[in-house]
C-alpha cells in the first residue's frame, strides 16, 4: 500500500474514530500482507456505527447490496468498500438462508466469528495497526492449515467451493474437522446457482495448484454433485497427471497457460466425450471455454488422411485455435502432454511456421496473381494458397503421378 493510499485510509478512520466508531482492515487483504503477497482485495469493517452514522459522518459514501449494509466511497482516485459490522444466523436453507443483524452494539470479534476460516478471520486496526486474531488464523497461516473458525461454517454450503478454492490458491491443506464439516454440507450443494460454483471453479483454476481444488472436495466427498465427473479414480489419476504437467507448462513455454488451455486439460481427463459434454452443460461453460476443450480433445491427425487432407486439418485447426483464444504453444504442449510425447510442445513446433505464414497470405496477393478472380473465387485462392503453405512447412510435395510424398 503507498503511503498517499495510507493517509487516505487514515483520514476516513479518524473521522470515524471521532464519531465514536473504529476501522478495520479485514479479510484476505490481512491474510495476504501476513504472507507477504500483494493484496488482492482490500476489505473494511466499521465497529460502533450504524448506518445513521455512516450518513452523517461519511455523507459522500453511498450503500449498494440488498443482504446487509456495505458502502463504497470514493477518496484520491481510489474507491473503498466498508461494510458494518454485523452478526449472522442461519434462518432458512443454502447461501443466502441467514438473517443479519448490524449496529452500534456488534463488536469485532462477533463480525469476524462469521467468516468462514481463521485465516480470513484476522483485523487490523487502520489508525493504531494493532492486529487482532482471536481465532488463531495467524497459527493458521504458519501451518499452512485451513480451519473453520467455528461450527457456524456448516451453515453455508458455498464455503465448500471455497475452501476447495483456498486450498488451491494457497498450497494450504484442509483441517480434518473442517473437511467433515464440508461432507455434511454436501446435501446443500444443490442450493447453490451455478454461476456461484463456476465462479470458485475458475478461481481455482488460476492458481498454482488447481488439482488441490478437486482433492479438497474428493477428500470431503464432496465432487458430486458439481464434479461427480472426476470422482473414478482412473478420471483423478489422469487429472493429476495433466495437472502436474500444467505446473511445468510456464518453464517450458516460458508464458502460464491461459484459463481455457487449463480447463481444456482437465477436461480431457474425462476420456468419454459424453461426460465432458454433459460437464460443460451442467456448468454452462463458455462458449470459448467449449471450443477451446473440442480442438484438444481431437487429435490433430486421424489415421486414413491424405496428406493434403491433413495440410487442410493444419489450416483448419489454427483458424479455430486464433478464434477461441488458445495459443498455438498452448495447444502443442497440451496434446504433446495428451499424447505421451517425450519431446514436448517442441514436436508441434513446426506448427508456429505455418501460422505464421497463413498470417502473411492476404487476398490482395491472390488477386494480384490472378486479376480475374472476384469473390468467391478469391476466397478459394486464399485457401489453396494457405493448404499449399501448410504442406510445405510439413515438407510435403506432390508426385508426378499426383501421390503424396513426405520428404
Amino acid at each position: 500500500m503507498c503511503e498517499q493510499t495510507g493517509d487516505e485510509l487514515r483520514g476516513i478512520a479518524r473521522r470515524i474514530a471521532q464519531a465514536g466508531g473504529r476501522m478495520y482492515r479485514v479479510g484476505g487483504g490481512v491474510r495476504d500482507a501476513y504472507l507477504g503477497l500483494p493484496a488482492k482485495d482490500e476489505d473494511f469493517c466499521i465497529v460502533g456505527f450504524d448506518d445513521e452514522l455512516i450518513s452523517r459522518v461519511l455523507p459522500e459514501a453511498f450503500a449498494v447490496g440488498k443482504s446487509f449494509p456495505v458502502y463504497r466511497l470514493r477518496s484520491g482516485g481510489r474507491v473503498y468498500e466498508l461494510a458494518l459490522a454485523r452478526r449472522e444466523r442461519k434462518a432458512g436453507s443454502g447461501h443466502r438462508g441467514f438473517a443479519v443483524e448490524f449496529g452500534q452494539e456488534v463488536t469485532l470479534t462477533e463480525d469476524l466469528v462469521r467468516r468462514d476460516l481463521t485465516v480470513n478471520a484476522m483485523a487490523i486496526d487502520v489508525l493504531t495497526d494493532e492486529h487482532y486474531d482471536p481465532y488463531g488464523g495467524l497459527d493458521d497461516l504458519k501451518r499452512r492449515v485451513l480451519r473453520a473458525v467455528s461450527d457456524a461454517f456448516a451453515e453455508d454450503p458455498l464455503r465448500v467451493y471455497r475452501t476447495a478454492r483456498f486450498a488451491a490458491q494457497l498450497s494450504f491443506s484442509v483441517e480434518p474437522r473442517t473437511s467433515a464439516m464440508m461432507q455434511r454440507l454436501t446435501g446443500e450443494l444443490e442450493t447453490l446457482s451455478v454461476e456461484r460454483v463456476f465462479d470458485e471453479f475458475r478461481k481455482a483454476l488460476r492458481t498454482a495448484q488447481p488439482l488441490r481444488f478437486f482433492q479438497a472436495l474428493r477428500d470431503a466427498s464432496a465432487l458430486f454433485p458439481h464434479f461427480g465427473a472426476f470422482g473414478e479414480e482412473e478420471t483423478f489419476q489422469r487429472l493429476k497427471n495433466l495437472l502436474a504437467a500444467d505446473a511445468t507448462a510456464t518453464k517450458a513455454l516460458q508464458e502460464p497457460l491461459s484459463d481455457e488451455a487449463i480447463f481444456a486439460m482437465v477436461l480431457l481427463s474425462l476420456a468419454r466425450d459424453e461426460d465432458a459434454h454433459a460437464f460443460c452443460q451442467r456448468m454452462r461453460v463458455p462458449e470459448l471455454w467449449k471450443t477451446a476443450a473440442t480442438l484438444l480433445r481431437q487429435p490433430l491427425f486421424e489415421e486414413n488422411l491424405s496428406l493434403h487432407q491433413r495440410a487442410e486439418r493444419v489450416v483448419q485447426r489454427i483458424r479455430k485455435l486464433e478464434r477461441c483464444g488458445l495459443t498455438i504453444r498452448e495447444y502443442a504442449h497440451i496434446r504433446a502432454v495428451a499424447e505421451g510425447i517425450a519431446q514436448g510442445w517442441t514436436a508441434y513446433a513446426w506448427l508456429l511456421d505455418v501460422a505464421e505464414g497463413l498470417r502473411a497470405i492476404r487476398g490482395e496477393d491472390v488477386m494480384r496473381e490472378n486479376p480475374a478472380l472476384s469473390g468467391p473465387a478469391v476466397g478459394r485462392g486464399i485457401g489453396q494458397r494457405r493448404v499449399a503453405y501448410a504442406m510445405n512447412v510439413m515438407g510435403i510435395r506432390y508426385g508426378r503421378d499426383g501421390s503424396v510424398d513426405v520428404l
